[in-house]
């Protein structure tokens, strides 16, 4: 069976088309030298990444809200999910948002006397070209007590950055829990 278009019909795809690339990012990547390839992988790219998600680690586990705040993107945001302190989903629907709710997450911590700490479990998973970066992680999110007991709760998490004049920034992430969380007493001993 064949299909054809009127010449007008092809125009109007045409423009429907170019809208969506247009829309879908303000960069266009270069069209690849493989035919069978239509994304250009970047490993140096994916390598930037990586360094900067494990500084974000750090951030976190510091509590250093300014850090985080730089390198969230401004513009180009596009909301996301995540865990509240007590593990239950929240969608935050703009930067400011979630600004708002790690610094809340950094507050209760601080005053909470309950360290925090987010322990990779393995590698970051990234793939980029140089201009956009998708990430997965595993990790553990750690509450220490004062009595040395700790609750480690096993969580996944799926970041998207773009690469702005500034260096990466985070555009969207997803955090979720991954399983059941463990309690452990202060002798490393789990707790049932």
């Amino acid at each position: 069976m064949t299909v054809s278009f009127p010449r007008r019909q092809l125009v109007g795809i045409g423009a429907v088309v170019a809208s969506v690339a247009a829309f879908a990012g303000k960069t266009a990547l270069a069209a690849s030298t493989n035919p069978t390839q239509a994304v250009q992988w970047d490993d140096n790219a994916a390598e930037e990444v990586k360094q900067l998600m494990h500084r974000m680690h750090h951030a976190w586990n510091r509590g250093d809200l300014e850090f985080m705040k730089r390198f969230i993107a401004e513009e180009g945001f596009v909301g996301t999910f995540d865990l509240t302190g007590d593990e239950q989903p929240i969608a935050l629907n703009s930067r400011q948002e979630l600004l708002a709710f790690i610094g809340k997450l950094v507050a209760d911590a601080s005053t909470s006397g309950t360290q925090t700490e987010t322990s990779p479990r393995r590698s970051h998973q990234v793939l980029a070209t140089s201009t956009l970066a998708i990430c997965t992680q595993e990790s553990e999110l750690i509450e220490r007590q004062a009595d040395g007991s700790r609750y480690v709760l096993p969580h996944r998490g799926t970041s998207v950055l773009a690469k702005t004049a500034d260096g990466w920034k985070f555009v969207h992430w997803h955090v979720s829990l991954s399983g059941p969380g463990k309690r452990y007493d202060a002798s490393g001993r789990e707790i049932t």
